[in-house]
Formats: structure tokens, C-alpha cells, sequence
């Protein structure tokens, strides 16, 4: 297979991501089918952006990669700032990495939600976006007085996750990608990815739910 051109420049990048820790970093380097970088960085960055990017390829997109310093809102702002600056043409913006636990909702086993499980929603709320008054904190909880909305073309990609269709291929190419990229570095020495290979079920751990520690205590 002939190598991909390397882009010109930076108005060539239509993608970001951004993660906060080393270890989101690692996860999403399986994914690039080639870097731009490994002999240096020969794009740069415009004046004032203090990120440290890695640039590369995933399937026929041009994507620009940045690890936070430290994490945190601030941090991401910042670093969504210096993406604005030296790279003018990104259509979408991933922050990828690990998300906290969510508790069972109702009684169903549909509704159970596990690690390594994926969510995908429609809206982002900020929880600490509000008023303060005298009597306390009231955060603005409609989807309109929050964060805006998605573009056009994002809208249309969630809507068809709500089809079968859609829904089906979602769940197959996720499982074809996700074992490519356990088997990513296989006789790559540039790449020793062997260690996020699947244990097996023997090494699963499984942990009493939040609602059985409440009762203990």
C-alpha cells in the first residue's frame, strides 16, 4: 500500500483530539495508521499556543493529537485555544479519555452501565454554569442555556446511532477496530502495543456497587 502524502501545512489538520493523561494518550496512538512527527515537528504552532501536539493519519483524515499538561476545564479550554490558533480548519473536536461511573437507573439489566461500556449523547451540560444567590447556587439546567449545539453534519452522524441500521454498524466496526488495535505493533518495533491485549475473563474484577457500600457504612 503507497504511504499517504504528508500535508503541507496546518490548514490541512480537519480533526483534534485532546486528552488529559498519559494513558488516554497511549490508547488513542493505536488508532493512527501513520505519523507525521517521527522525524520531528515540521508544522509548528502559531505564536502564544504552548501545546505540544503529535500530528498523523487515521483512515483518510489529517489529525492533530495534544496530552494537557495537567487535567482539569482550565487546562482543556487553554489547550482548545491554542488548537484555534494554529490549526484553522478543524471540523471536529474530540476530548477523549475515561469518565467517571454511573449508577444503575431503575431495575433493568439494560440500564446497567459498566466500565468500558460507551455513551454517546446528543448535549453537553456544564453542572457548574449558573447564578449565585443569597440562597444558594442554581445551576442552569436547560440544554439551551448550556453549551451549543453540535453542527449540522454531527447531528445527522448521532441521529443514525438511533437507527438499527446505524446502531448495527456502529457495534460491528467497533469491535473489527477494537481488535485491530489489539493486535496494533504486531512485528512493529516503533509501536509495543502488546500489553493492551485482553487478559481474559480470569483477570476481570468485579466490584461491589456503590449502593451496597451506602448499606455497610
Amino acid at each position: 500500500m503507497t504511504p499517504a502524502a504528508i500535508p503541507p501545512d496546518r490548514d490541512h489538520f480537519s480533526i483534534a483530539i485532546i486528552c488529559a493523561i498519559a494513558t488516554e494518550y497511549n490508547a488513542v496512538c493505536h488508532i493512527f495508521d501513520e505519523f507525521w512527527d517521527e522525524n520531528g515537528d515540521q508544522f509548528g504552532r502559531a505564536a502564544g499556543d504552548l501545546n505540544t501536539y503529535t500530528t498523523g493519519r487515521i483512515g483518510k483524515h489529517n489529525v492533530v493529537l495534544a496530552l494537557l499538561p495537567r487535567m482539569g476545564k482550565s487546562n482543556a479550554a487553554a489547550a482548545a485555544a491554542g488548537f484555534r490558533s494554529s490549526y484553522n480548519n478543524i471540523e471536529l473536536a474530540l476530548l477523549v479519555g475515561v469518565c467517571g461511573g454511573v449508577p444503575r437507573v431503575g431495575g433493568s439489566v439494560e440500564d446497567e452501565i459498566l466500565l468500558g461500556d460507551v455513551i454517546i449523547g446528543k448535549t453537553v451540560v456544564q453542572h457548574d454554569f449558573g447564578r449565585k444567590y443569597p440562597s444558594g447556587f442554581v445551576r442552569k439546567a436547560s440544554f439551551e442555556e448550556n453549551l451549543s449545539k453540535a453542527p449540522k453534519n454531527i447531528q445527522g452522524l448521532l441521529n443514525t446511532f438511533e437507527t438499527d441500521r446505524g446502531l448495527w454498524l456502529l457495534r460491528t466496526q467497533t469491535a473489527q477496530f477494537l481488535l485491530q488495535m489489539q493486535n496494533a505493533g504486531k512485528g512493529r518495533n516503533r509501536r509495543p502495543f502488546a500489553k493492551y491485549r485482553y487478559p481474559g475473563t480470569a483477570k476481570d474484577r468485579l466490584f461491589l456497587a456503590l449502593t451496597l457500600f451506602a448499606k455497610m457504612l
